[in-house]
């Protein structure tokens, strides 16, 4: 992650940038980040820990301090959603009325449930005195996804500070799988065998490495196998071969002496029993200035051998320009999908011109991951004489050689980010033209016409439903620090 003093100087920028388009300073966070900024480095491990520390304090008080001011000057409030659903979807609409961040979404393969969980800032469902802040909520469909219950708690976990980073599975016979990561730097891993009524007493699925960031979940198709992947500069996954009661060790996936940091992403087990994780390395010191490679992790013996699979590298991101975001914000950002044969697509986002906008690829394997095909461009280089830059995606496959992409791009002008959707029915040889799924006008101060401000998280995700049709979700904000909106739509 970033020294201290960058990610104070990101954070306070963030919030001056916010503070000059809103006209009111924000002397509150600007101090409590420069207290965590000067704070000693100690090992690695420790300093990694310290990093992210402060800036999940400082990007929380942030998020909440804006969320306050638009509120009080009548931004925030949600509007009525305008403007015609793309053709062949139902029409985007928000999770609800919270500051929710980082969705994910699964749907049940063997029956109507759809999952839906975000990070929710500021109120929450109901009043709980001791519960995190901010919290993982959820909500779930049991039409998929036409219509949807009311918002929960995953865990209200009396005792943890906040909850952040939230990922979701379902089995074949419909147990569910959720991880997230709270205070004390624990990735927790819980299920539900009721449709998320009830929820096991959590399990930590890293107990032996220490600090960690992000963990991203990967569950076999019958849920006795399942696997989590950490954020942080050693790559490390954890397996649990019991349904995720217990976990094993978690295993180094990297060679010794890199001077790289891992991100991972969504996984798929083959029919076979392997393991495809996919992953991205950024530069570490100095922090995702550099080279961007993009891999996969696969595992034939359950997890306790790994392979890294390199599929392209591509040159150092643009700058983010949307209000408050890290220079980075925009790099290393993968997804990998599967259809019913075992063939994958990555799918993912680079440039091959450094700062000079950035693509979304997508790269295919009918060998389980072990080669991958040249990539290919689906997003546009240009658009109204400037260069495009497209982030985030997820792709899901089904059948033979059926698969849905979506991505973020800003070809409607800077500020105008859309989600875009194509399929291929051949393994991802052909893309279907894109269309346009965030496809409401209003609804929210920073949607537009044209689009939405930028969005809001690291990620979004994408299913498919009981009877076939892709469910997305994904965040919208008027900048990084927001308030924003958990945005869903379903095909019709």
């Amino acid at each position: 992650m970033l020294a201290l003093s960058v990610v104070a100087a990101l954070v306070l920028a963030g919030l001056a940038a916010f503070r000059t388009h809103q006209g009111e300073p924000i002397a509150q966070e600007r101090r409590a980040a420069e207290s965590e900024a000067s704070e000693e480095p100690g090992p690695e491990e420790a300093r990694e820990k310290a990093e992210e520390l402060a800036e999940i304090r400082a990007e929380t008080r942030a998020r909440l301090r804006t969320q306050e001011i638009i509120e009080r000057e009548g931004e925030a409030k949600l509007t009525p959603v305008t403007g015609g659903p793309a053709p062949g979807w139902l029409g985007e609409k928000p999770f609800g009325k919270g500051n929710d961040w980082e969705p994910a979404i699964a749907a049940d393969p063997g029956a109507p449930y759809v999952y839906v969980v975000t990070t929710r800032f500021g109120r929450h469902v109901q009043a709980c005195n001791n519960c995190p802040r901010p919290a993982i909520v959820m909500r779930v469909s049991d039409d998929n996804g036409m219509t949807w219950g009311p918002v929960e708690y995953v865990c209200k976990c009396p005792g943890e500070n906040w909850q952040y980073d939230p990922q979701i599975e379902v089995a074949d016979d419909g147990t569910v799988f959720a991880t997230w990561l709270s205070s004390g730097w624990h990735t927790w891993v819980s299920y539900s065998d009721d449709h998320g009524a009830t929820w096991s007493d959590p399990v930590d699925s890293k107990d032996g490495i220490g600090w960690s960031d992000h963990g991203f979940l990967t569950i076999s198709p019958d849920g006795g196998d399942v696997y989590v992947a950490f954020n942080r500069s050693v790559s490390f996954v954890a397996a649990s071969h019991d349904g995720g009661a217990s976990f094993e060790p978690p295993v180094r996936t990297n060679p010794q002496g890199q001077n790289r940091y891992y991100y991972h992403y969504n996984g798929v087990v083959l029919p076979g029993g392997e393991v495809v994780i996919a992953a991205t390395s950024l530069p570490y010191d100095p922090y995702a200035r550099g080279i961007v490679r993009y891999l996969v992790l696969r595992s034939t013996d359950g997890g306790t051998t790994w392979d890294q699979i390199p599929i392209d590298y591509v040159q150092e991101q643009p700058d983010c320009y949307t209000q408050g975001c890290r220079h980075d914000h925009w790099a290393g950002l993968s997804s990998i999908g599967m259809d019913d044969d075992g063939d994958l697509v990555y799918a993912y986002s680079g440039t091959r011109r450094a700062h000079r906008g950035q693509l979304t690829f997508v790269s295919t394997s009918e060998d389980g991951g072990l080669t991958w095909s040249t990539p290919q461009a689906l997003s546009p280089v240009r658009a109204h004489g400037r260069r495009v830059v497209a982030a985030f995606n997820a792709v899901v496959g089904t059948g033979d050689g059926d698969f849905r992409v979506w991505w973020m791009d800003d070809r409607n002008g800077r500020g105008c980010f859309n989600v875009w959707y194509s399929t291929s029915s051949d393994g991802g040889a052909n893309w279907s033209d894109e269309v346009r799924i965030s496809d409401a006008n209003s609804g929210a101060g920073y949607k537009h016409p044209c689009g939405f401000d930028g969005d809001y998280g690291d990620y979004g995700e994408m299913d498919l439903t009981y009877d076939g049709k892709a469910v997305a979700a994904w965040g919208e904000a008027f900048g990084y620090y927001g308030p924003g909106g958990t945005w869903i739509n379903r095909e019709a």
